[in-house]
């Protein structure tokens, strides 16, 4: 008995913006970060986001499980908490600051760009911070343009730690 597979290539990703599935997550006003991990033309992206109704744990319709390119070139960035990798992680309001690891995968020993393309809907009184926890680096992502950081295949996992204080 063959199990069903899916394959897709790199060529099948966009970055041009996708239509809601939900519209109920269009009308809301979702503090949410999208970050981009590249290597020359090959990158990857994860995101989150704060909602009501969401939970430390896999929520369905709101989080999405990671999945690894097929190209061992393309980097490979995850949220992790509670032993699960994230591409989409919906986290609930906090009054608390919250810390979420940002692990990265890299094959290629090289430079590589972190950048922030979406970040909205945080108030003026919100810190969000991403910490290098192997360098000490600290970018505050209000603003940020990215920054090229050396990675290796023997680095230290997560690489990244995101905080987000109280907004």
């Amino acid at each position: 008995f063959d199990a069903p597979a899916l394959t897709a290539t790199e060529s099948v990703k966009t970055d041009a913006a996708a239509l809601l599935l939900n519209a109920q997550f269009a009308s809301e006003a979702t503090p949410v970060i999208k970050l981009n991990l590249q290597l020359n033309n090959l990158k990857d992206e994860i995101v989150v986001r704060f909602k009501n109704g969401a939970t430390a744990q896999m929520d369905r319709g709101m989080d999405a499980l990671k999945m690894k390119s097929t190209s061992p070139q393309v980097p490979f960035m995850y949220s992790e908490l509670n032993g699960e990798k994230y591409s989409i992680n919906s986290l609930p309001f906090s009054g608390a600051a919250q810390i979420i690891p940002i692990a990265t995968e890299v094959n290629v020993n090289g430079n590589y760009f972190v950048s922030t393309p979406e970040f909205r809907n945080f108030n003026s009184f919100s810190c969000v911070i991403l910490e290098d926890l192997q360098t000490g680096e600290v970018y505050n992502l209000k603003g940020f343009e990215g920054a090229s950081i050396y990675m290796t295949t023997a680095d230290v996992q997560p690489r990244f730690q995101l905080t987000v204080y109280p907004f």
